[in-house]
């Protein structure tokens, strides 16, 4: 049942990151070290209700630590969420609030209609994703570093699970920018 309950709150757990991710509140907190609510209002130029559900939703997701009156990173926050962090998902995030989830709202009826459906939220020629943000400059910077940040992390993990030792010769046969 836990399961379920994180699937059918999957999608306030994801705002509430996203909008986290998109005020940059685990960076701020960072470069802080812990902020009380009325710092964190001023620093972030929210009013007080909003920030105060923000705060207690990033509280009960475990990804800040109230103490007293002061909030701080976790440490997933710390590792995953900062931009002063090398294993940072922030762009990830970023791709998947901007050019994920509104396409994935149209899911059963793509698969009924066996087509993608959830192209059609992104207006313009082309009859892929990739001419689509082609036109759409803003979404497909981040599409592009949210694959860098993918990439980066994806090799990470080969290079500590994969013995090349006994390689002589390695192609990398996808994209990139390196």
């Amino acid at each position: 049942m836990n399961d379920l309950r994180l699937i059918l709150g999957g999608h306030i757990f994801f705002q509430t990151l996203s909008s986290a991710v998109q005020l940059d509140v685990f960076s701020l907190l960072e470069a802080k070290g812990s902020m009380t609510q009325a710092e964190l209002q001023t620093a972030l130029g929210l009013e007080q209700k909003p920030l105060r559900i923000l705060m207690m939703s990033l509280t009960a997701l475990e990804l800040v630590v109230k103490d007293g009156d002061r909030y701080s990173n976790s440490k997933v926050a710390r590792r995953h969420l900062c931009v002063q962090s090398p294993l940072c998902v922030r762009d990830i995030v970023l791709w998947q609030h901007f050019i994920n989830y509104k396409p994935l709202f149209h899911f059963h009826e793509a698969l009924v209609a066996n087509r993608n459906v959830g192209l059609e939220e992104f207006p313009g020629a082309g009859t892929t994703l990739y001419e689509r943000l082609a036109q759409r400059p803003e979404l497909e910077a981040i599409f592009q570093k949210a694959m860098e940040q993918i990439s980066i992390q994806a090799n990470q993990t080969l290079v500590a699970n994969v013995d090349f030792s006994q390689m002589e010769v390695l192609v990398d046969v996808g994209g990139g920018d390196f």
